[in-house]
């Protein structure tokens, strides 16, 4: 029995929503690899950063109450998370469904799942193609500057930290931005004993690194001296970052509770008549992406 115009329609929605969240979830994305990803149920999202705390006080209550002296922890900074809307249509002839084009239509289907991906992906790499800029609220973290920059300061204290630098990638530079890494403080100038265990790189610099960190002896050298980088990291290759000299070394426990991405809407599908003589297959999600802070990276930008 043939299958009438206006069931072909009902079925196409379905099976078109299949393939567009194929594609969607079979993308290759590295952004969970970096971000914390959380639903959201509001328009917004909102963090405080609250001061640390000094060390532990000795404490003998033998006979007696000891009255211990209070550390007062203050809101040093906050960030905010504005959800914004993303949606894709794409119209597609009615001859396409009238003759039952499904080929046609699956190739339709697959990219827009896959540029749903690829928008997502896009946006949280912006977050480190403009890491050092002042821009966007997503580009800033609670201090109001760029996440790099050289005057991150303590409310509190009045402490300047800086985490960006201008070295290229080296076992030299590399060494120094973990030793710089291992100094940052807290808000009350107490070491956060940062543990730098990431490499993130653009392509450019895949090899430069592979070498650096997988080589068991001291690249570049004749010596048969001691690696002291190999098997300290793994490095992360992400295509889409756009400086081809550009490199961040990561605290990889401290990136996951600070770089957040807020989905508000996953991904829906839609397939629908827009009139008789076309169909409509539309998109649509809402997110929001950002950094709570600073002390989980140090960017390099070689001069």
């Amino acid at each position: 029995m043939a299958m009438t115009s206006s069931q072909f329609p009902k079925l196409t929605d379905e099976a078109v929503s299949v393939v567009v969240f194929s594609e969607f979830e079979r993308a290759r994305l590295y952004f969970p690899l970096l971000y914390d990803i959380q639903n959201s149920v509001s328009y917004h999202e909102k963090s405080a950063t609250i001061g640390g705390l000094t060390e532990f006080q000795e404490y003998n209550g033998t006979g007696g109450i000891n009255v211990l002296g209070g550390d007062q922890m203050t809101e040093q900074y906050s960030k905010e998370w504005l959800h914004k809307q993303y949606a894709k249509q794409v119209a597609i002839s009615r001859d396409l469904i009238d003759d039952q084009r499904w080929m046609a239509l699956s190739d339709i289907a697959a990219e827009v799942g896959a540029q749903a991906g690829v928008t997502m992906e896009s946006h949280a790499v912006s977050l480190f193609n403009n890491m050092n800029s002042a821009g966007a609220n997503e580009y800033k973290c609670d201090d109001g500057l760029s996440i790099a920059n050289a005057s991150h300061t303590s409310k509190s204290t009045g402490t300047t930290q800086s985490n960006l630098g201008t070295a290229a990638l080296s076992a030299t530079s590399l060494a120094a931005s973990r030793l710089s890494m291992q100094g940052f403080k807290n808000y009350e100038d107490q070491i956060l004993d940062s543990l730098p265990d990431t490499i993130l790189v653009p392509l450019d610099l895949h090899d430069d690194g592979y070498e650096l960190i997988k080589s068991a002896g001291k690249v570049d050298s004749a010596e048969n001296n001691v690696n002291v980088h190999y098997g300290r990291y793994q490095m992360i290759t992400w295509s889409r970052l756009t400086s081809t000299t550009a490199w961040f070394l990561i605290d990889s426990v401290r990136m996951k509770r600070a770089l957040k991405f807020f989905i508000r809407i996953p991904l829906e599908v839609n397939f629908s008549s827009n009139n008789a003589l076309s169909y409509v297959l539309s998109a649509y999600m809402r997110y929001s992406f950002g950094s709570r802070n600073w002390q989980w990276v140090y960017m390099n930008v070689p001069a």
